[in-house]
């Protein structure tokens, strides 16, 4: 399965930087794996909803060109459905028993992703209610998914 996690903003803390290589390395052995970095827009000090806007629509017109048509589209957003790890591990295992062999994992930025990306993915996923950093969110969403690919080999990881 190809699986690529589409993220805005580098990430600057040497902590995140370690755990996501490490991750990533890890994926790898499982999938083809890839993230892509899409560039973060600068959100002034007392934005408005206008200033918002304009900063998620750009945010978006970048994600857009980097999914492909047939990818099964994963959205990260609070108001997602939560799933326990083993639910995460099931659901991953049946759309590949059901033939998708591409997902995109799109984690916004500070301000979240653009409503038009929530609508039109096949599932928006939370972590729960707490909200995160976008970059502790990335490296967080990696090991879940390494987890996940744990789970579905059976393999010891998950307790």
């Amino acid at each position: 399965m190809k699986l690529e996690f589409i993220v805005i903003g580098k990430i600057k803390e040497n902590y995140l930087k370690e755990g996501i290589k490490d991750y990533s390395a890890r994926l790898s052995r499982g999938f083809d794996f890839s993230i892509t970095e899409i560039a973060e827009q600068r959100v002034p000090d007392g934005y408005s909803v206008g200033d918002m806007r304009q900063i998620l629509a750009v945010e978006e017109a970048s994600i857009r060109k980097v999914l492909r048509e047939k990818s099964f589209k994963i959205v990260m957003a609070i108001e997602g459905k939560e799933l326990s790890s083993p639910d995460y591990a099931k659901m991953l295992e049946t759309k590949m028993a059901n033939g998708v062999s591409d997902v995109q994992i799109i984690i916004g930025s500070t301000l979240g992703v653009s409503q038009a990306l929530k609508e039109e993915a096949d599932f928006l996923f939370s972590l729960g209610k707490p909200t995160y950093p976008h970059q502790l969110m990335r490296l967080i969403i990696l090991e879940q998914t390494y987890r996940a690919m744990k789970i579905m080999r059976n393999e010891k990881y998950h307790n």
